[in-house]
């Protein structure tokens, strides 16, 4: 349970800056949500790395560091497709590019959670 409150909160300190990279995107920029949803993803997901491999999934290194940034990075990829498409769904259902956002951060918050708590820095 702890393991997931610090995973809560460096996934929180990596969203803000996410969601703040994604307003001065869409600030700046008159390109579909989805793809600028994507982009501030993708920054936030630095942020995330840092994180959680030095404050969250402490473990002793069964793994390479290769392999582990391999494997973050394919979770990377998973997520990045979790928040194109569950952004897109919502702005075509409800055409607000701030709530899409929202959507698609519970979405590929649910889904690559699992798969990096049970994949990549599996303990």
């Amino acid at each position: 349970m702890i393991k997931l409150f610090k995973y809560f909160l460096a996934s929180a300190t990596a969203l803000i800056f996410d969601y703040s990279c994604y307003l001065f995107l869409l600030s700046q920029n008159s390109t579909s949500p989805e793809i600028l949803a994507t982009i501030s993803y993708l920054l936030g997901l630095c942020v995330a790395y840092f994180l959680m491999k030095n404050y969250v999934f402490k473990f002793k290194n069964k793994i390479n560091v290769k392999t582990e940034q391999y494997r973050f990075f394919i979770s990377g990829i998973l997520g990045s497709f979790c928040t194109f498409f569950s952004t897109k769904a919502f702005f075509y259902v409800y055409p607000n590019p701030e709530f899409a956002k929202l959507f698609a951060v519970a979405i590929s918050f649910i889904v690559v959670y699992m798969f990096r708590n049970i994949y990549v820095f599996k303990e």
